[in-house]
């Protein structure tokens, strides 16, 4: 008598394959929005901030920041920065961030834009 050893393998091969529990369903990617002032005067301090909604609750976020024109005094790599404004000769800042830590699918950027206000230059005499 011949037994059924390799069909019955088989059968509980792909009993086991389909018992596997379903991948698990991909979160959202989230949104990121920058809080900056409208205007600045020339020289200020000016403080940009970045939030996040949706994504992956349990991703620690990174932030990697960018100037058209000043620098990050400090906070680059958080949620919040100082951008120094002192030799500025732009009438426009824009200040971009671009979070990392979620999926390669998610592209969590965004940008937003200043104007500096500078004070008038004295007229030479006529």
């Amino acid at each position: 008598m011949r037994t059924l050893v390799l069909p019955l393998a088989l059968v509980l091969c792909a009993a086991a394959i389909a018992q596997e529990a379903p991948p698990a369903a991909a979160l959202p990617c989230p949104k990121v929005a920058l809080t900056a002032p409208d205007e600045i005067k020339a020289g200020e301090a000016m403080k940009v901030s970045a939030s996040l909604s949706g994504g992956d609750p349990e991703v620690t976020p990174t932030y990697n920041w960018s100037v058209s024109a000043g620098t990050v005094s400090s906070g680059q790599g958080t949620s919040t920065i100082t951008v120094d404004t002192g030799d500025v000769e732009q009438d426009t800042i824009t200040v971009a961030v671009e979070v990392g830590g979620f999926a390669p699918e998610c592209a969590v950027v965004d940008s937003a834009s200043t104007m500096v206000e500078r004070p008038a230059k004295p007229q030479p005499p006529r």
